[in-house]
């Protein structure tokens, strides 16, 4: 999250489940998640099966302007259990 770069943010193809500083080596594969932000008064939202941005999400994220904020919530990951867990909104501001 935070400040990001437009062009990096749309150099990206999808969205990964790291555990930073976790003493075991856990695997967690997103199986779908949301695309948000609001355009000229409107909330404009996307989603996506999967770990990849689709097209509409790209759309969203191509379309972004300077200072503008992106969501990427709604978040659902599977652990190596097999359950599935929510995982926190991310925040991104357009610079």
């Amino acid at each position: 999250g935070g400040d990001i770069n437009k062009g990096v943010l749309a150099a990206q193809a999808g969205v990964i489940a790291e555990m930073e500083n976790f003493d075991f080596d856990l695997n967690f594969r997103v199986t779908e998640f949301m695309v948000s932000t609001s355009q000229n008064g409107f909330v404009r939202e996307a989603g996506a099966n999967g770990n990849r941005f689709s097209g509409e999400q790209k759309g969203i994220i191509n379309n972004a302007t300077k200072g503008q904020r992106i969501y990427i919530q709604d978040i659902k990951a599977v652990g190596p259990d097999g359950s599935v867990r929510d995982l926190p909104t991310i925040a991104f501001r357009v610079n």
